[in-house]
């Protein structure tokens, strides 16, 4: 059985954030899935996918209030 660990990715682009979580299978090498990222600035490992929504949705809130989020 492959287990997943979720992650919480933030991107950056011209001094503008944005946050997203997803799952990858333990299986796979990290550096080169992470290396496929564009603008990747970092990365944060969580317990669960509803931890990893959480603080993706909390740092994007976060951005919009100070006026750095990309969308």
């Amino acid at each position: 059985m492959n287990k997943k660990t979720f992650y919480v990715f933030t991107i950056c682009e011209n001094g503008k954030f944005y946050s997203y979580a997803d799952a990858i299978q333990n299986n796979n090498d990290l550096v080169s899935m992470f290396g496929r990222i564009k603008n990747l600035h970092t990365v944060n490992a969580c317990d669960t996918r509803h931890q990893a929504d959480e603080i993706a949705r909390d740092w994007n809130e976060q951005y919009r209030k100070n006026g750095t989020y990309m969308f």
